[in-house]
């Protein structure tokens, strides 16, 4: 697992297996961020990224970060144990061939 914030600005997410997109709308993001960035650098690093909808439609798991921790952490963990099963099917696979 590797957390890379601009991971298809990047190019890196070809390196990866599967990629996961935490998201949320700009308005929920920069009401986040409002004591760490000036509106100004909010929109400035906004508009040097990817737009949202080319990321979601990229990424293999998409969640959606506008709830409650536990709503987030639910659905990763749901992610993570699709992905889990995936492995564990990819390597029966490849020792049932040998």
């Amino acid at each position: 697992v590797a957390e890379v914030p601009l991971l298809f600005e990047t190019g890196w997410d070809g390196s990866f297996d599967y990629t996961m997109l935490i998201t949320a709308p700009a308005e929920v993001r920069r009401r986040r961020v409002s004591g760490k960035l000036t509106e100004s650098e909010f929109q400035r690093r906004h508009e040097q990224q990817m737009p949202e909808d080319e990321k979601i439609g990229r990424a293999d798991f998409v969640c959606r970060n506008t709830g409650s921790r536990q709503e987030l952490r639910d659905a990763v963990q749901e992610a993570f144990a699709t992905i889990i099963a995936a492995a564990a099917e990819r390597e029966k696979g490849t020792a049932s061939g040998r």
